[in-house]
């Protein structure tokens, strides 16, 4: 398959059948995922494997954060889906930047840029997995809406770093539709 047809491929998966993913194949997505390009090849991505029992512990995370959310006065609807998904896929990957701990805010002008290229950096990373899973006949979900526990994942996982999404793994138990795309003259401006 082309690059281009596998791009074209790919689809967000958010049922999964609960067979799990043998090791060997989540090695070769992070092997994927390691060879993207990093500014100033710092390579800044560390990842949280949760598989097998410890995905009960993760559920109980995930639900405590919404819980505080909703107790914040935060609309949590969003979240709570992406946390039902998250619940029943065989792999969920946390991907941290090792690099920057609290507190997040730019120091300086020259602290916003690099912090900028480095989450470009783990999106090209993410995306690699997300392409060599597809290649391999594994779905994927990239999910931001981790936000909603984000102290509490981080808390459980023993993380002071900055997490920037996670991505869950498995086997595909649905085959959506591409969704609409704007169109090239729509996002390319020729100057």
């Amino acid at each position: 398959m082309s690059v281009f047809d596998l791009i074209s491929s790919r689809r967000s998966i958010r049922k999964f059948k609960a067979d799990p993913i043998p090791k060997e194949s989540l090695l070769r997505i992070f092997q994927a995922g390691i060879l993207a390009p990093s500014g100033n090849n710092r390579q800044t991505w560390k990842f949280y494997v949760v598989q097998g029992d410890k995905r009960a512990e993760m559920v109980e995370r995930l639900n405590e954060g919404l819980a505080n959310r909703v107790k914040d006065g935060e609309d949590v609807a969003g979240a709570k889906h992406s946390f039902d998904v998250m619940a029943q896929a065989p792999v969920t990957v946390f991907i941290f930047r090792p690099n920057r701990t609290k507190p997040w805010l730019a120091g300086s002008q020259c602290q916003h840029f690099s912090d900028v290229v480095d989450v470009q950096s783990v999106g090209a990373c993410i995306q690699n997995m997300l392409l060599m899973a597809e290649e391999m006949g594994i779905g994927s979900l990239w999910i931001c809406d981790v936000f909603s526990a984000y102290q509490e994942i981080s808390d459980w996982l023993g993380e002071s770093t900055e997490m920037i999404a996670a991505v869950s793994f498995g086997i595909a138990d649905e085959h959506p539709a591409a969704r609409k795309r704007k169109s090239i003259d729509e996002v390319v401006h020729w100057l």
